[in-house]
């Protein structure tokens, strides 16, 4: 009788234990990591309208998670490869800032910041409820470099150049409304 019950009051204490636990992990940062914190930006961008209307016919698109203290970061990578003659790249690469510009306003987003030109790439700064954001657009010269799959080289295309626009989001996630968020509105 007297092992049922230190064997009960053993059993519940690791069941607390366990549940402490899990319960500290999930309000860290590291179990914030778990849980799915992207931003409905992050989640829904789309270059699919420009590429369709340049013709960009690759793109790699890759995602991250970095957890750290007292936040999370979430990065995507969007490289769209376009094959343009010269004409075309300069309007190409003010609609890729606009449809960006766009999406963050549809999906609830209050820029903070909104600078570069086409020479140089652009940045755009964001908050995002409890996300603080960047994302940044480089324009690289690919002609001839190897940086777009070789099978884009068709031999009827007419392409002055080849363009790689490298899409870059980056997020940090707060699981707090901190005042990190409205102090730091600098975002690496």
């Amino acid at each position: 009788m007297n092992f049922k019950r230190v064997a009960t009051v053993v059993l519940g204490l690791l069941l607390i234990c366990i549940t402490v636990l899990v319960a500290s992990y999930y309000l860290s940062g590291f179990g914030a990591a778990v849980r799915d914190n992207r931003s409905t930006f992050l989640k829904s961008f789309s270059v699919q309208q420009v590429s369709d209307r340049f013709g960009a016919p690759f793109t790699s698109d890759s995602t991250s998670v970095i957890p750290s203290q007292g936040f999370v970061t979430n990065i995507r990578e969007i490289d769209p490869c376009f094959m343009l003659p010269e004409e075309k790249i300069e309007p190409l690469m003010t609609e890729l800032k606009a449809n960006i510009s766009t999406q963050l306003l549809q999906n609830g987003a209050e820029i903070i910041s909104n600078s570069g030109d086409a020479d140089q790439g652009f940045h755009l700064t964001y908050r995002l409820g409890r996300t603080l954001g960047s994302a940044s657009i480089i324009f690289t010269d690919a002609t001839g470099k190897g940086e777009c799959p070789p099978n884009l080289h068709l031999q009827d295309l007419v392409a002055d150049r080849t363009v790689l626009a490298q899409i870059s989001i980056r997020e940090r996630w707060f699981p707090n409304d901190s005042p990190s968020i409205s102090a730091n509105s600098q975002f690496p």
